[in-house]
């Protein structure tokens, strides 16, 4: 979902687990707490001012309403967890992919055209 901000934050996009903006034919949202995270991603990176790759890989570690977080976890109010991560930077081309949850171990790697 793209970013209302000015500066550096300008033309950064966001995106939760599934759809969360309104289209012309309803759906029912598959996780309540989709909009929670898209608002928190986004207001963590407003905090931080810059969309730089290590900066977001970090903001992507927030366990704010744990477990329905965006490092989100199997638990008592979840029974899903976070798959990966990626991080991509358009205009230097290239992507950055950390499968898991980015607080655990996992396979890390970069993706170029």
């Amino acid at each position: 979902m793209p970013m209302e901000s000015e500066g550096q934050l300008k033309g950064s996009c966001t995106h939760s687990d599934h759809l969360v903006k309104k289209h012309k034919i309803e759906g029912t949202l598959f996780l309540n707490d989709s909009p929670f995270q898209l608002e928190r991603i986004q207001a963590l990176m407003r905090d931080v001012g810059s969309s730089s790759v290590p900066q977001i890989t970090d903001i992507l570690k927030d366990e704010k309403n744990f477990p329905c977080a965006i490092n989100r976890s199997v638990g008592e109010k979840s029974t899903s967890q976070t798959l990966f991560s990626i991080v991509m930077d358009l205009k230097r081309g290239f992507a950055k992919v950390k499968m898991g949850r980015p607080t655990e171990r996992g396979e890390a790697f970069e993706l170029r055209p």
